[in-house]
């Protein structure tokens, strides 16, 4: 597990130290620096892998990524059973060969099509494209997952009866199937025996995250990254699926969720009052920029009963500022 990634001189931050617990909700105004967690993240888990372009692609290079106030760049991360080891971007020719896989579901997620290409072993890249591959590998193993993943709509413990079961949960009634098309690398996928194309965005951009965080469960030694995992669903649907970010948690994955979704928060924190000992494992992050475009985090604490320590300012209120509007 990774316990604690430091962040110097990288995009609006200057320096932090933020520490890391097996869920990490991550929310705030947009460009106050949460999407610069996620990228330190990948940055260090291409460093682990030797990649030759440890920069997300399209972020550009270290001048252009480096904080305008900083002379040096530096991220690195503790990590390991009790955090005793460490990676840096500095240091990328060491070897880091038990570091954290990372499995990464990005917010530009590919949409509805009528054939998805599929990779043989290319596994789950950020954009979804291979999930279906994905999911058909993964049932092909054999692979059960925990009896706390399963839902009432889940009809085995094979990998892609759960992945029916949450589409379910977050998505009441709706049937998935997929298959190979023939003679070609692809799959095709049916919701309720329509295309995807016909039924909107939010079962395919769904479908990825649900199946990122199902890895995550199978691979203990990974984290598990997603940037607005809420995109396209409902208000039940984003409830629903933060009871399954916390039962992967509960399965022993670490998550880091990017989130606008105030309902995906409140799922945490509901979690938390039905579960005793959950808010523990959990880590909230408020991000804001202060008046020199630099990023301050506020780490409010999640209680035993679902409220926080304290609420930090302009943290999920709108409700309320519109509702008092109203009234």
């Amino acid at each position: 597990m990774i316990e604690i990634l430091t962040i110097d001189g990288f995009k609006s931050i200057r320096h932090q130290l933020i520490p890391l617990k097996e869920l990490n909700v991550l929310a705030g105004l947009n460009s106050s620096g949460k999407s610069s967690v996620i990228q330190s993240l990948r940055i260090l888990g291409r460093v682990a892998q030797h990649e030759y372009k440890v920069f997300p692609e399209d972020c550009g290079d270290e001048d252009i990524l480096r904080n305008k106030h900083e002379k040096r760049m530096e991220i690195a991360a503790n990590y390991g059973i009790k955090g005793e080891k460490k990676i840096s971007y500095s240091a990328r020719m060491e070897q880091y060969p038990d570091f954290p896989k990372i499995i990464y579901m990005g917010a530009d997620r590919i949409g509805p099509q009528t054939i998805y290409p599929s990779k043989k072993n290319g596994g789950l890249d950020g954009r979804g494209t291979n999930v279906l591959r994905c999911i058909e590998e993964c049932s092909d193993a054999g692979i059960v997952l925990p009896d706390i993943m399963l839902t009432d709509n889940t009809e085995g413990e094979g990998f892609k009866f759960v992945v029916q079961g949450w589409l379910k949960e977050i998505s009441p009634g709706v049937r998935f199937n997929m298959d190979k098309v023939p003679g070609q690398e692809a799959h095709t996928a049916t919701y309720n025996d329509f295309w995807p194309t016909n039924v909107g965005f939010g079962l395919s951009y769904t479908l990825p995250i649900i199946v990122a965080i199902l890895m995550g469960v199978v691979d203990k030694n990974s984290i598990v990254l997603l940037e607005n995992p809420e995109a396209h669903i409902h208000a039940k649907g984003q409830t629903a699926l933060a009871d399954l970010i916390c039962r992967a948690v509960e399965s022993g994955a670490q998550i880091v969720v990017e989130t606008h979704s105030d309902h995906v928060f409140d799922g945490v924190r509901i979690y938390a009052k039905e579960h005793s000992g959950f808010s523990e494992k959990v880590c909230l992050a408020w991000f804001r920029l202060n008046a020199e475009d630099t990023t301050e985090i506020e780490y409010p604490m999640l209680q035993e009963n679902g409220s926080l320590s304290s609420w930090p300012k302009d943290m999920f209120s709108q409700f309320m500022d519109n509702a008092e509007r109203l009234l």
